[in-house]
């Protein structure tokens, strides 16, 4: 036994009387008992030894008298008895909860494997193997929105067309990936129209934004002229011409 409970209290009130000596062989007596978890065997001189105190055999035999009782040469303790009793009963119990969980488990086991469902094997036969399996439907894919918008879009080479006719009109700074450029080209402007708007920005000392506010305008007015019935607008004198005539102006930044 590697550990026993030590009540401080009680020893100390039953043996308050004992000498220095006579202390430590009740210590180590106690401790040799419940380290053989039994009583003790042998006369005082063997006793002594075993607690090592061969030269206090006096002390010894006075603690065996007062505190111990001597059976068939076998010296008893009460309280250890106790001790190693309640010890004893402790540990049976732990053992058999610990049996009685394990064959639980094995018993919970056992019906799972005899309760599952055993897996039904159909053996393949003749006409098993001929059946005809329907042709699945070709799926037909369908454009994604990015494919849908560029689509819609206008197409980079009319971008780059438009951008290449305003260059040759001598604005040098078009951009075919302009935004209002390509607004432009999506509500029908015509490279004509576009490069009659370079070469008045020209004119006038203006750059790429300039014309493509200057066409959106003439396309603005365009529009009001036909909702009302007037004459398709034409190119306008260079002399007299002013972008705020065909349309509101943009701040060009």
């Amino acid at each position: 036994m590697n550990y026993y409970p030590f009540h401080i209290g009680d020893y100390i009130t039953h043996t308050a009387h004992l000498s220095p000596l006579e202390d430590i062989a009740y210590r180590r007596l106690l401790d040799l008992y419940y380290q053989t978890e039994g009583a003790l065997t042998g006369d005082v001189q063997r006793l002594s030894r075993l607690i090592r105190m061969r030269e206090h055999e006096q002390e010894v035999a006075h603690v065996l008298d007062e505190f111990f009782t001597c059976r068939d040469e076998r010296w008893f303790h009460a309280r250890c008895d106790a001790e190693l009793m309640r010890m004893t009963d402790k540990q049976a119990k732990a053992r058999a909860s610990a049996e009685a969980s394990v064959n639980a488990r094995k018993v919970r086991a056992k019906q799972m494997l005899g309760t599952a469902p055993a897996v039904a094997e159909r053996p393949l036969n003749a006409r098993s193997t001929q059946a005809v399996l329907p042709t699945p439907t070709p799926s037909i894919p369908r454009p994604s929105p990015i494919e849908t918008a560029a689509s819609e879009a206008p197409s980079a080479s009319s971008a780059g067309r438009a951008s290449k006719a305003m260059r040759d009109a001598g604005l040098h700074d078009a951009n075919p990936a302009h935004p209002l450029l390509g607004q432009l080209l999506a509500e029908g402007a015509t490279l004509q129209e576009l490069a009659y708007a370079a070469e008045e920005s020209v004119r006038r000392g203006k750059g790429f934004a300039y014309a493509l506010t200057m066409a959106a305008g003439r396309r603005r007015e365009a529009v009001k002229r036909t909702a009302g019935g007037a004459q398709p607008i034409r190119r306008p004198q260079v002399d007299n011409f002013d972008a705020k005539d065909y349309g509101e102006r943009v701040t060009l930044v």
